[in-house]
């Protein structure tokens, strides 16, 4: 657990979960299924959808916002 006592396998409430698609490397696998509770959309030089994701415990991730994030409903 992070010294802020935000365990880091989180499933609480958030603005969606975070699917290991479109990459899938160790760090990606291990936050499959978790909340993400902020989202940056950023702007690429071909047009491609990215995003910035943000988890519970402030550590964030790069991902596609088209494969990797359901938002919550």
């Amino acid at each position: 657990m992070p010294d802020n006592g935000t365990d880091l396998h989180s499933r609480q409430p958030g603005l969606g979960v975070f699917h290991a698609v479109s990459c899938r490397d160790y760090a990606s696998l291990q936050r499959d299924g978790q909340s993400y509770v902020a989202l940056n959309v950023l702007e690429t030089s071909d047009g491609s959808p990215e995003c910035e994701s943000q988890f519970t415990d402030g550590e964030s991730f790069l991902a596609n916002p088209e494969t990797d994030l359901t938002p919550r409903v």
